[in-house]
């Protein structure tokens, strides 16, 4: 049975031979934490996260969430100013009535930010300058379906006439749905997003450079020890100052052809490389690929350095002062989990950042001797390969004995 017992110990250190474990810093208070994933733990993951896992101290799963992942080119900041709310009525099945003060010397348009809904209202709009006598700014005018996809609010913004007006009105008609429920009501700005993305440089690859005259094109082989999320490439390139070139990124596959296996190259992503625009943006998992690019009738472009990064994901969950957490990821065959978190109302676009926490002390379990048996602390003379060496001499020793006995009685 012991031997079995240490059979099996060894087939499951295989099995898991991509067993990433970590622990979480503790936390100063309770609450929502946001926990960047480094380069050593995505790099072992599924490319989803579907295998990532967060215990406590009582091994019980914590829900979290995948914080949104948007790339520079595509993220759109806001800046709201909120107005002072100086008095809400609502009268049931009739009317809601909101009086807000507008701080601003002039404007053409306000934004209501209003919990996600997915009905018909009718509103009007009104402006004062004391508070008391009313001048119609829209009449009877209708919005639909404010929701997001991201958060539990939404905005809507609404045009209007060159007002400055120091009070602004709305009355919402209740009578045939029930009240919205308006958060904030202000002005919504867009601005430049600040560049916080954060890239870990991923190492260790092997390149080989080659050109390939008779095709007009240069060839980058690219291998890593292990699969790698590749979000950005980077490109150094010494000569010529100027060029424009189309290129692409490809890996080696398997096809069953007319009854024999055949290699065959699948693209994954097609790009032009410029003097000024050398680092490209991709979204793939791969242990060995290659970069083509086409010189046409141009000098090949001399290439002093190939870099790759994976960009920083981040996590969010909510946890507790005082308790120890750990995270799991690595499982091929472990199944996304199914938590009822909120669908992350935490994008990159928060103004206020929520506070962090790290995992570290990260270890892979890659070798049948990371996972220790329950025999290595019993005695030598206890353990079974030592009985079976015992068994087995014994066995030789009877055998020679039998062997010479019935030589002699010959």
């Amino acid at each position: 049975m012991k031997i079995l017992h240490k059979l099996f110990l060894l087939i499951a250190a295989t099995s898991f031979a991509q067993n990433t474990t970590g622990r979480l810093l503790p936390v100063a208070a309770d609450g929502m934490y946001k926990i960047p994933i480094p380069h050593e733990i995505t790099s072992y993951s599924n490319g989803n996260y579907s295998d990532f896992r967060i215990y406590n101290s009582k091994n019980q799963e914590i829900p979290y969430a995948k914080l949104l992942r948007q790339t520079p080119d595509d993220r759109v900041c806001y800046d709201f100013k909120a107005f002072k709310i100086a008095s809400k009525q609502s009268v049931a099945k009739k009317n809601t009535v909101l009086v807000v003060e507008n701080p601003m010397a002039q404007i053409t348009d306000v934004s209501l930010r209003i919990a996600n809904i997915e009905v018909t209202k009718k509103f009007s709009l009104s402006g004062s300058d004391d508070g008391k006598n009313w001048y119609g700014i829209i009449n009877q005018k209708t919005f639909t379906d404010v929701r997001s996809e991201v958060s539990f609010a939404d905005y809507l913004t609404i045009a209007l006439p060159l007002t400055s007006y120091k009070f602004l009105k709305f009355e919402f008609d209740d009578t045939k749905t029930l009240p919205v429920n308006v958060l904030e009501v202000g002005v919504n700005r867009s601005i430049p997003c600040p560049n916080h993305v954060a890239w870990d440089t991923i190492k260790g690859a092997t390149i080989k450079i080659e050109e390939l005259p008779g095709y007009k094109k240069t060839s980058i082989h690219v291998s890593f020890l292990k699969p790698e999320a590749i979000n950005r490439i980077s490109l150094d390139v010494a000569s010529p100052k100027h060029f424009e070139r189309n290129a692409r990124v490809y890996v080696l596959g398997q096809r069953k052809q007319k009854r024999k296996m055949v290699t065959y190259e699948e693209t994954l992503d097609n790009f032009v490389i410029f003097p000024n625009m050398i680092d490209h943006t991709f979204d793939f998992m791969a242990k060995e690929f290659f970069i083509e690019i086409e010189n046409r009738d141009s000098p090949p472009l001399e290439i002093t350095k190939v870099g790759f990064s994976q960009q920083r994901r981040y996590m969010v969950a909510e946890l507790e002062k005082g308790e120890s957490y750990t995270i799991s990821t690595g499982m091929p065959d472990r199944s996304a989990p199914d938590y009822d978190f909120p669908k992350i109302m935490y994008s990159d676009n928060m103004k206020t950042d929520l506070p962090q926490t790290m995992i570290v002390s990260i270890r892979h379990f890659e070798k049948p001797s990371d996972l220790k048996s329950d025999d290595d602390n019993v005695p030598i003379w206890q353990k079974s390969w030592f009985l079976w060496a015992c068994i087995c001499l014994a066995t030789a020793a009877v055998g020679y004995f039998t062997w010479s006995l019935v030589r002699d009685m010959k």
